[in-house]
């Protein structure tokens, strides 16, 4: 053994130090998981989720049904319409639907080329068949 070095003074070795952003890190977690609130964990917080799940999927259902109402008029037959000497230039059509239970059917009329009337005056449509006097259907206002 060879004697120790004169001033140099032996010290017990000790556990090295630990850096200080490393043990506020652990801290930090430590206080992050202390947190959650116990009723969270475990299976009521699983149950808590599916229950959420379960409640966006029943208001996006709601919403889909409520949306899908169809206002579409349906088409049983189409017919065109032509202006006469007075409104050479107007064009359309109607469209028939269904015969209700009280034998009315409801009519689609699409019209263009006509010029907007004044108040209390009216549009009058009428049918022509070949060789008959015109039928007045009805009146509209454009």
């Amino acid at each position: 053994m060879t004697p120790p070095v004169p001033g140099l003074r032996l010290r017990k070795a000790s556990a090295p130090k630990r850096d200080s952003a490393t043990s506020e890190r652990k801290k930090a977690a430590a206080q992050a998981t202390a947190v959650v609130p116990r009723w969270l964990t475990g299976w009521r917080g699983e149950l808590i989720l599916l229950a959420l799940v379960l409640l966006g999927i029943a208001i996006f259902i709601t919403g889909y049904g409520v949306g899908m109402r169809d206002d579409t008029f349906h088409t049983h037959w189409y017919s065109p319409l032509r202006g006469t000497g007075a409104a050479p230039l107007a064009v359309g059509n109607v469209q028939g639907g269904v015969i209700d239970r009280s034998g009315n059917m409801p009519l689609l009329l699409t019209v263009r080329g006509l010029q907007i009337l004044p108040a209390g005056e009216a549009y009058a449509l009428s049918a022509v068949r070949s060789g008959q006097a015109p039928s007045r259907c009805t009146f509209f206002g454009v």
